[in-house]
């Protein structure tokens, strides 16, 4: 499923730290009411994001301790943006383990039933 071209899924705005809620949901034009401060964050948030970085190509704005006042925004800005950076890298290898493990998998199902 593809997306909104390069959506911005962190950003730092008038000094919060803020994310994209419900990204695969989004049908249009985004806005500022699409978005939650950083320390409203759950698990189920990060797995969205998670899983609309995964297909599609998306925009953050680098960690900037600078313009992050609040250290709660800070630490969770900081270690969301170093870890969906890791993902979004390498993204296309784990396309191809997942794809790889699905055909193993794929295969082992089929030969159980002949």
């Amino acid at each position: 499923m593809k997306g909104i071209k390069n959506m911005r899924v962190l950003r730092i705005n008038n000094n919060r730290g803020e994310f994209i809620v419900k990204p695969l949901e989004i049908i249009g034009t985004i806005n500022d009411s699409n978005y939650k401060t950083i320390d409203l964050i759950e698990k189920e948030d990060v797995l969205d994001i998670l899983e609309y970085c995964l297909d599609n190509d998306v925009e953050m704005d680098e960690y900037n301790k600078d313009l992050l006042p609040n250290p709660v925004h800070q630490i969770i800005y900081e270690n969301l943006y170093a870890k969906l950076e890791k993902v979004i890298k390498s993204k296309e290898s784990i396309k191809q383990e997942v794809d790889a493990q699905f055909s193993a998998a794929e295969l082992k199902y089929n030969c159980n039933q002949e």
